[in-house]
């Protein structure tokens, strides 16, 4: 289940004099002379005197970088190089000055997202006769707070599960699918939900330093056969764009007598990160 999430959209090379800086421990030089930040998020209205405003929004089913932009009849062309130095977007249409470039394309259904990938992307502003290099650096980090029931939280339904997740890293990402095992369902129902043991959310942006509650149907972890279990150790492994997969354990407890619906969560959530995942092909 290990491997990488991110898949590149596009593998034609750009040019040798396009590929994204090498980074280094003091900080990347560019075409235009400073030296940006060594780690985190850098605005691109801070480096260029085309951007006045740049945004992450999720539009549709996808995840896209917003730009604001003035002066745009002096270029030529706006472009993004992943990390691998590989040209991922570009645009030449900058007449509302306002280019809208794609990062990532969660699909339909179980398909699993196309994404710029994780790490040191580059963004390329270009002139006629010169270029503007701005690292695109996509690497957050999540944290998960606690997992609750419905009865806690009132925007939830009584019986269903929900984990609340922080961003703690420099920009935006999206907790667009779950995949889980060990609980009742484990996968073998043919509803929708549970298709590949896989659950996937509607895009929705987490801020850094905002939390965010995902939630889960009441069919994914209670049962009506509550005689078959006594504990069990659900596990959900939250895919996050740009971020490392965060492992949550929590235990459920399945023993009560004289109910229709069983389940309830028993002590603390415990978690762990790992690679991310690749769904697989059936």
């Amino acid at each position: 289940m290990t491997g990488a999430v991110t898949t590149l959209a596009g593998c034609t090379s750009d040019s040798s004099s396009e590929s994204s800086p090498t980074p280094s421990t003091t900080g990347s030089q560019t075409d235009s002379g400073p030296d940006y930040p060594e780690t985190g998020w850098v605005s691109p209205e801070n480096y260029s005197e085309y951007i006045t405003s740049s945004e992450l929004k999720v539009v549709g089913q996808g995840v896209q970088l917003d730009l604001q932009m003035q002066n745009t009849t002096e270029l030529f062309a706006l472009k993004i190089v992943n990390s691998q130095g590989n040209m991922y977007r570009e645009t030449l249409d900058f007449n509302r000055g306002n280019p809208q470039l794609l990062l990532a394309d969660m699909g339909v259904g179980n398909a699993q997202p196309t994404t710029i990938t994780q790490g040191e992307n580059t963004l390329i502003i270009e002139k006629e006769d010169s270029k503007k290099r701005i690292p695109l650096r996509l690497n957050t980090s999540i944290e998960v707070k606690r997992v609750l029931t419905g009865a806690e939280q009132e925007e939830m339904e009584d019986e269903a599960l929900g984990i609340e997740v922080k961003n703690t890293g420099t920009h935006p990402t999206t907790v667009w699918g779950t995949s889980y095992s060990n609980t009742p369902v484990n996968g073998t129902s043919k509803g929708v939900y549970y298709e590949k043991g896989v659950i996937k959310h509607e895009p929705k942006l987490i801020k850094p330093g905002k939390s965010s509650v995902i939630t889960y149907p009441p069919a994914l972890w209670r049962t009506n056969r509550c005689d078959e279990y006594d504990k069990l150790d659900l596990q959900f492994n939250l895919n996050a764009l740009w971020a490392d997969n965060v492992v949550v354990t929590q235990t459920a407890s399945y023993n009560q007598k004289d109910t229709y619906l069983c389940g309830s969560l028993t002590g603390k959530a415990t978690t762990t990160t790992t690679e991310k995942i690749v769904w697989e092909e059936s």
